[in-house]
């Protein structure tokens, strides 16, 4: 097959259905994350749910406490909202405590003006999920801003499975989105951290981007090239290394290209549209980075000491390699509790089959450009730390990788996806549903894993504590329950979806007239 096969969606109405069906689908798992996790138990969620009432009411940066350059400002926001930390300060570094040690929420009257340390983020995200603070400061308001932050997560994780629906030539593509939406991508969704956001639009550039360049891009189609473009405009203005990560993104998707096909979509205007907007908003983003020294951050931790020469200063950021692999993967709170061992391997063997088999299909180039991906996703942490550790100490986090780290099993998937292995029945129709099975199953085991942790903390017993002091909206069962559903009806989507073109398209179509037969 020609991988610049033309392929139209079957039907007028077609993709918006996928699209609806994808966003329900990955809203009730992510929402599942919001209801679970205590509030404030995410990193920095009490500060982004500052950020977020003062943003909505039009303080974009506030008055900045410290100097010029400061990351630090004060807000004016309703009380309730202030200092929310003493949520989770007597368990939030300590993975043994549960979060029945927590005190009530305190719903106070009246504003207060407070100090947050991310006063210059961008404030695109925060604009958003704050809309909620402005009907409500009770615990409503903060789990409605959950709910915003969740539903904005999912509408471009669904614009990815409708990109791959709709304009891949092989459904192989999915099995790349399932695997880049880790558990902790997923619980980022859900909770008032733009760290969601930036994740979800990366796999969704991604993906777009890859079926753009590789199969579309002598026959670009605009509502791609605009998935495209809106993509990577709103990740440029989400966090301050954003329009970074894009760019790699960008060179990385060209360098695996139909170089061939390239001159084509250079002369189309909807390209030419979307590249401009995109450019707007990756200009626009970088002059509020400079401007406002976005980048500039408060040091959680102690500096190294300057006696610490490079070389040594190499081998400590390599040595927390593994703990970022967690951290992308599922490591939940404030990033203290990692979850069961089964959720690793599983993730690790899903990641490691789709490049073994990228590799052993793909050509010389592609290959390369995967190998050199994943040698950044671990070497660009090395150096921002190296680079900051005798000023700041090592601060970065497996999360503040996950929008270039996500590019691996999506470049993966669409080198299998552009090779022989699609056009191998049997692995074409089955091969998404066996990754999305197996994710399935480790996101819901990582789910356990995290109630349990809340409940009774990770000494606590390990199945009899449905009835724990401690309890989310729901219940502990109610959750369990819930995610276990969630979790189903994403996976039986995406298996579905991932069924092969002819099969799909002839199952759809008799849905609709009643007839059998391959209309694909």
């Amino acid at each position: 097959m020609s991988p610049n096969r033309s392929h139209s969606p079957t039907r007028g109405g077609r993709p918006l259905r996928v699209f609806l069906v994808a966003f329900a689908a990955f809203f009730a798992a992510i929402a599942v994350w919001s209801v679970a996790t205590p509030l404030m138990a995410s990193p920095d969620e009490p500060v982004q749910v500052a950020k977020a009432a003062a943003v909505v009411r039009g303080e974009l940066v506030s008055q900045l406490v410290g100097g010029p350059s400061s990351p630090e400002g004060l807000v004016s926001i309703p009380a309730a909202y202030a200092s929310l930390g003493y949520l989770v300060r007597c368990y939030q570094f300590n993975a043994n405590v549960p979060a029945s040690c927590a005190p009530a929420y305190r719903s106070r009257v009246g504003t207060a003006r407070v100090p947050i340390a991310d006063a210059r983020y961008p404030p695109l995200y925060f604009l958003v999920v704050g809309l909620p603070s402005l009907l409500t400061d009770s615990v409503m308001g903060i789990y409605l801003m959950r709910l915003l932050s969740g539903a904005l997560n999912a509408l471009f994780l669904a614009l990815a499975v409708m990109a791959a629906v709709t304009w891949s030539r092989s459904r192989l593509l999915l099995a790349g989105v399932v695997v880049a939406a880790t558990p902790s991508a997923l619980f980022f969704a859900g909770l008032v951290n733009p760290t969601g956001l930036e994740t979800s639009v990366a796999i969704c550039l991604w993906t777009s981007g890859l079926i753009l360049v590789r199969e579309r891009p002598t026959d670009a189609p605009s509502g791609l090239v605009a998935i495209v473009a809106v993509s990577a405009g709103v990740e440029s203005l989400t966090r301050p290394l954003s329009p970074f990560w894009v760019a790699l993104t960008v060179l990385a998707i060209l360098a695996v290209a139909d170089w061939r096909g390239l001159s084509s979509l250079a002369r189309s205007r909807a390209a030419w549209i979307g590249g401009a907007f995109a450019a707007v908003c990756g200009a626009l983003a970088t002059a509020w980075i400079l401007v406002e020294h976005s980048l500039n951050v408060l040091a959680p931790g102690a500096p190294v000491p300057a006696s610490v020469g490079e070389g040594r200063l190499l081998v400590l950021a390599f040595l927390r390699t593994p703990t970022y692999f967690t951290e992308m993967v599922s490591r939940f709170g404030w990033l203290v509790a990692p979850s069961p061992s089964v959720t690793y391997i599983a993730w690790a063997g899903l990641l490691g089959a789709v490049l073994l088999l990228a590799l052993a299909s793909g050509t010389v180039r592609r290959s390369i450009v995967l190998v050199v991906l994943v040698a950044a996703v671990v070497v660009i942490p090395m150096l921002i730390s190296i680079g900051q550790a005798h000023r700041l100490g090592i601060t970065w986090q497996g999360k503040d990788t996950l929008p270039l780290a996500v590019g691996v099993p999506l470049v993966a998937a669409s080198t299998m996806a552009n090779s022989a292995l699609s056009d191998v029945p049997i692995f074409r129709a089955r091969f998404v549903g066996v990754v999305a099975a197996t994710a399935g199953v480790a996101t819901i085991v990582a789910l356990f894993g995290d109630l349990r942790r809340n409940a009774v903390g990770d000494n606590g017993a390990n199945f009899s504590f449905l009835h724990a002091a401690w309890q989310p909206p729901l219940g502990i069962g109610g959750v369990l329950v819930f995610g276990v559903l969630a979790t189903a009806g994403l996976t039986t989507v995406v298996s579905v979806l991932g069924v092969s073109q002819p099969a799909l398209d002839a199952r759809l179509e008799s849905s609709e007239t009643g007839e059998g037969g391959d209309h694909g």
